[in-house]
């Protein structure tokens, strides 16, 4: 009898047991599911601060990778960035998860290129993208002979930059040196012109001029006379030089429709360009702190240009090709044991939040697990920062869902976000510890666009 109570007893601590810890990671108790606490995935996972570089969604993804692999440090968000081939300030957090696991691994953050990104306004790939719009676009309309002639047109270039044979580049420095030379030198025969003028205003002094032996009025008027010719024919040949300049301009200008060329004058505009631009990225390359073996050689500058992405199909002309140098680099200076392995069996997964029920319950689904995961919603950024937001404006920012729990029987979701682990004034609206937020899952729900989530 006294066993049998006793395995009564014990069996009703173990019902209990199991009915707490039911309840404490249910979305529907007052203690919720919260993957920040001790032991949860999210527990060594701090929010980190994206400053003014809009990189949202690679902070989302990256800290969601993380925490589904269980990886120590980490991962950079730069190198993620650039390897979706997306725009540094913008971008989809599924995207980035998709195409890492696709290689395979992601680069742990060493910090060794924050230097390159202090802000969205200057940061490495934006001075990139500047420099890159100077550089002929090689697009063609022809889609069964436009990549043999874009590559004809590549060797060109390169012929041209090893025996220095470019009639529209060489023609072009040498009517601009002239120029300013002629320019220079019209400048001091002004100078000239002025010191004239003001000997003749000391012809006022009189006998001041007799006695100190000053030329009279005719000698320097004949002087005058003389500058001022000489003034009036080299204003007269920079003009004409101006006009032949034009020409040579006319034919640059078309750098952005090659089409309409013939391969020789591509190519000679195309050389024009890489002469004036590939300068500039070297600096920009080493201005931000890449090792400069992995800056392309002037050769490789144009001919990567015309080569496509097997995959993605883009032609690395334009803003392009500052991402693929960049991928690059930090894919070669990324090497073991600073790479964190990704299992290609995990997928992202999405769906639009047009049914708000839905959304919520994918969430729930995913938090309430026996091996719980967040999840990442793209929400209106004005939302976590004063409670209400504008639907005409498309401010979408990415956070990590990390939580959830009902207080005063309302649901309330847990946010992960990249804005620092500080608080202040940011969230005066919601709860905040640390740089996390607990916010209504209505409205949260209501101001986002859409759910990414990994699945097996």
């Amino acid at each position: 009898m006294i066993y049998s109570k006793l395995i009564l007893m014990a069996g009703l601590i173990i019902y209990g047991h199991l009915i707490h810890k039911a309840q404490a990671s249910s979305c529907d108790s007052s203690t919720g599911v919260d993957l920040s606490s001790p032991g949860k995935s999210f527990s060594r996972i701090m929010p980190r601060n994206q400053g003014q570089l809009g990189l949202c969604f690679s902070y989302a993804a990256t800290d969601l990778l993380r925490s589904h692999i269980g990886a120590n440090s980490p991962f950079n968000v730069f190198d993620a960035a650039v390897n979706t081939d997306e725009d540094v300030d913008g971008g989809d957090p599924g995207s980035v998860m998709k195409s890492l696991i696709e290689r395979g691994w992601a680069c742990t953050d060493t910090y060794k290129f924050q230097n390159m990104f202090p802000s969205s306004e200057n940061n490495i790939l934006t001075e990139l993208e500047k420099i890159s719009l100077d550089m002929p676009v090689f697009y063609t309309n022809d889609p069964y002979n436009g990549d043999q002639r874009q590559d004809r047109i590549a060797q060109k270039v390169v012929a041209y930059h090893e025996h220095g044979n470019c009639e529209l580049w060489n023609e072009s420095k040498t009517i601009s040196k002239e120029i300013d030379q002629l320019y220079d030198e019209v400048e001091k025969l002004s100078s000239k012109e002025s010191k004239l003028r003001n000997e003749m205003n000391m012809l006022d002094w009189g006998w001041v001029n007799y006695l100190s032996g000053s030329r009279n009025n005719s000698e320097i008027q004949k002087d005058l006379k003389e500058v001022k010719t000489k003034i009036e024919q080299k204003e007269t040949k920079i003009d004409s030089l101006s006009k032949k300049q034009t020409v040579y301009e006319k034919k640059i200008e078309g750098k952005y429709n090659l089409d309409k060329y013939s391969e020789n004058d591509a190519a000679q505009i195309v050389y024009y360009w890489a002469k004036k631009t590939y300068p500039l990225m070297r600096e920009a390359f080493l201005k931000y702190g890449l090792d400069e073996k992995f800056i392309p050689s002037f050769k490789q500058y144009v001919t990567e240009r015309v080569k496509k992405d097997p995959k993605h199909g883009f032609t690395y002309a334009g803003r392009m090709y500052g991402y693929k140098v960049m991928k690059h680099a930090l894919a070669n200076s990324c090497l073991p044991p600073s790479r964190a392995p990704l299992r290609k069996n995990i997928q992202p997964k999405k769906i639009n939040l047009k049914n708000s029920q839905e959304g919520l319950s994918k969430i729930e689904g995913l938090l309430q697990k026996s091996n719980p995961q967040g999840s990442i919603l793209s929400i209106h950024s004005a939302y976590l920062t004063s409670g209400s937001w504008n639907s005409e404006t498309r401010d979408y920012h990415a956070v990590v869902v990390i939580g959830c729990r009902t207080v005063n029987g309302q649901k309330q979701l847990l946010i992960h976000n990249s804005w620092g682990q500080g608080c202040g004034d940011i969230y005066k609206n919601f709860t905040c510890s640390g740089g996390r937020i607990w916010i209504p899952a209505s409205g949260a729900i209501q101001a986002s666009s859409e759910v990414q989530w990994l699945e097996n």
